[in-house]
């Protein structure tokens, strides 16, 4: 076997260059809130949204071959997630819940190039108003969202009820909603 059979391995199997399969894994988990934020913006389900996150994540993995490094990365996820969505509507049996294929392509349209600096927007405006929440409160949204940990583990993390944690979440994702809402807007942001 000879060099070129191996993409990014010498002969003694040391890598030159990226495997693409990882260097796009790694980009898209980089890029994972982003990708959560407009998944999540296009599908009123949270557990349609995330299922759709997975799918994608498996996709890019299997196509990362096609993706010409140093283009829109995010521009080629979304362009994955529209057909993604797309096929999801047209298989669902609860198509009243989804928006259909035509709504979905006009949304997507210039979803590419207008959606990543949005995103990259409200990603920065999520990493300032985090620092407005208290110590436990941060945490709790850490765990939850970051961490992917169901209320119920992180209440026993916590040491807590799990009541408390729905109650800790919902008031935090109220404030922080309004503080990006405001840092979006140009509004201060105080507690």
């Amino acid at each position: 076997m000879n060099d070129s059979q191996f993409d990014g391995e010498t002969k003694n199997g040391k890598h030159t260059a990226k495997d693409p399969e990882s260097h796009v894994q790694q980009e898209f988990l980089r890029n994972a809130p982003a990708i959560r934020n407009f998944l999540h913006s296009l599908q009123p389900e949270f557990a349609e949204a995330e299922d759709l996150f997975q799918d994608i994540f498996l996709v890019v993995t299997d196509k990362a071959r096609h993706y010409k490094e140093g283009t829109n990365f995010l521009g080629w996820v979304f362009t994955i997630a529209r057909f993604k969505i797309i096929e999801r509507n047209r298989k669902s049996q609860r198509r009243q819940k989804l928006l259909s294929s035509e709504v979905a392509e006009v949304l997507l349209k210039d979803a590419p190039e207008v959606q990543s600096e949005l995103l990259q927007i409200k990603i920065n405006a999520m990493q300032n108003c985090m620092k407005i929440l208290a110590p436990n409160a941060r945490a709790i949204v850490n765990m939850r969202y970051f961490e992917n940990l169901k209320p119920s583990e992180i209440a026993k993390k916590m040491n807590m009820e799990v009541n408390k944690i729905y109650l800790v979440l919902t008031r935090s994702r109220s404030l922080l909603r309004k503080c990006v809402s405001n840092q979006i807007t140009g509004k201060d942001c105080e507690k």
